[in-house]
């Protein structure tokens, strides 16, 4: 038998390296082992995803404790706030009580000085101190002091502007339902205590009658020898510029002329 020659020996080598490689090549993967191969390589995923978790959970817990809640507010808290703020209310309500004794002390010693009611009387009207002494107590509207004095609503009104006209009465401005203004008034005590005194040194007395930042005045000379008055211009306003008692129209006049009405000294 022939020896095989080194050329089919080299044949032979190649075609079994050939039968084996593709022996290889043609290999198949059963599917338990592909869906273990798979499941290896999602978890290794999974993991990866937990580490990364547990990273962004510690940062989560190092920014809660550099940015801590606020404390609740407790019911013993909510209690103390509630005890300060009526104890606020009660001492300002006993300020205000304090205040409204002081300022009827003071206009019950006017009541006292004999001037007053003269001088009242003879320049502001028969019923101005009856006015002041409905008023000095609480704050009431000119509707009511009308219906307390059982006066006109014009009557009362005058009274109150020309006390007005020197400080002795204020009045708050509010609004009903219907949209209607309320004049609601009060008497300054300061006012009227500094008022008498001033007229009482003053000569002659009727010479500080009219208000100082005024210089137009309105007078009825129909009327002015029964009600002597006269009305700075904001008073001649609210009344339209008609006298109170007649209806008639008011003149003007400037305050030199008002000074001699107030004087007597010119009719």
């Amino acid at each position: 038998m022939p020896k095989p020659t080194k050329h089919a020996t080299r044949k032979s080598g190649n075609k079994a390296k050939a039968k084996h490689a593709a022996k290889r090549v043609h290999v198949k993967i059963s599917p338990s082992k592909k869906a273990h191969v798979q499941h290896g390589k999602a978890g290794k995923n999974v993991k990866r995803q937990v580490q990364h978790g547990k990273k962004h959970a510690s940062n989560s817990k190092h920014t809660a404790r550099i940015l801590p809640k606020a404390p609740a507010v407790t019911a013993k808290q909510v209690i103390i706030k509630e005890s300060v703020k009526e104890r606020r209310e009660k001492e300002a309500e006993a300020m205000m009580n304090e205040q409204r004794k002081h300022d009827i002390k003071v206009v019950e010693d006017v009541f006292v000085d004999s001037y007053f009611a003269e001088h009242f009387t003879a320049v502001m009207g028969d019923r101005s101190v009856d006015v002041i002494k409905a008023l000095y107590k609480k704050p009431q509207t000119d509707e009511k002091l009308t219906e307390k004095l059982e006066m006109k609503i014009n009557e009362v009104r005058k009274v109150l502007n020309v006390m007005n006209g020197q400080g002795i009465t204020k009045y708050d401005v509010t609004k009903d339902s219907s949209g209607w203004l309320i004049f609601t008034w009060r008497i300054d005590a300061e006012k009227l205590s500094e008022y008498v005194n001033k007229q009482k040194t003053a000569v002659p007395a009727s010479e500080n009658m009219l208000p100082e930042n005024c210089n137009d005045f309105f007078v009825c000379k129909k009327c002015y020898g029964t009600n002597m008055t006269v009305l700075p211009f904001d008073s001649a306003v609210e009344y339209s510029f008609k006298c109170s008692d007649c209806g008639g129209k008011l003149e003007m006049m400037d305050r030199q002329n008002a000074e001699l009405f107030v004087k007597g000294l010119k009719k």
